[in-house]
């Protein structure tokens, strides 16, 4: 029976993009560098690994093993300055990404009894990497998006009744408002100058184009064109964000996660 475990450790750290050479900034905006200054992060580390449940104990691995490779690996860069003071640390380009892939490589063989499954490093509540080991050494980063909209929940496939029974309260004829939640993953390998698998400025110029400054304080059953006959379940918006941004990211796009509420969440890997 193999079950999958999750442990967290944080750290605070300042780092820079100092080590970036020169001519990558020539882009600017379109990678997300636009400064080199010195900046601090709460930087969140997710380790998940699996193994067969052990019938004496009730435990995949003792927590305390993972503690010891975890945050053995992980509080000497607390409250540090992670180019200039460890050098080493993510090939001195302290990126999620490269975090990700350097925890990963730190920890891989060192858990008993456990295989790892995935390293995930926040940054922030709107930027994480995710490195899962595979052999083409991809990176998978999600930026976070947010934008109000008011709906109505109704079909134009179903009666009047059967409306008002599926949907309840979200079939009110004037719509309701959510606070919308918009997640957007894309794939790519890590540019070893860089630091970066995808161009981050170029992504939220995309999303917010495509998405946010259309959906934002908008009626989607009346004021966008793509749900005049469709019917704006958080599924079907989910399904829509897809298509608007598929053509513009191409296969980079990995995922669309539309958070409508804290309690739902509604994701799209396309027809994969």
């Amino acid at each position: 029976m193999r079950v999958h475990i999750r442990r967290r450790v944080r750290f605070s750290a300042a780092h820079s993009y100092e080590n970036i050479p020169d001519d990558v900034f020539q882009s600017g905006a379109g990678i997300g560098l636009t400064r080199r200054s010195v900046h601090g992060h709460n930087f969140t580390v997710d380790l998940c690994c699996s193994g067969q449940l052990d019938g004496r104990t009730g435990m995949v691995v003792n927590i305390t093993d993972v503690d010891r490779v975890l945050k053995g690996l992980l509080m000497p860069l607390h409250e540090s300055f992670l180019e200039r003071d460890h050098p080493a640390v993510a090939w001195g380009i302290p990126s999620t990404e490269n975090l990700a892939v350097w925890i990963w490589r730190a920890c891989e063989g060192r858990i008993p009894g456990a295989r790892l499954e995935r390293v995930r490093v926040w940054e922030d509540n709107f930027l994480w990497s995710d490195y899962m080991g595979d052999s083409s050494n991809t990176v998978y980063v999600t930026r976070a998006y947010e934008f109000a909209a008011a709906h109505r929940l109704h079909s134009p496939a179903l009666s009047e009744q059967e409306n008002c029974r599926i949907f309840g309260k979200c079939n009110n004829p004037n719509g309701h408002g959510h606070n919308y939640g918009l997640e957007v993953t894309v794939r790519g390998q890590v540019d070893p100058r860089s630091g970066l698998a995808c161009r981050i400025g170029e992504i939220d110029a995309v999303v917010n184009e495509c998405v946010v400054d259309r959906f934002d304080h908008r009626h989607l059953n009346l004021d966008l064109p793509e749900f005049a006959k469709l019917n704006p379940t958080s599924e079907n918006i989910a399904v829509v964000i897809w298509n608007l941004l598929r053509p513009r990211l191409g296969d980079q796009l990995h995922r669309v996660c539309v958070r409508e509420t804290e309690r739902n969440y509604f994701e799209y890997y396309g027809e994969e």
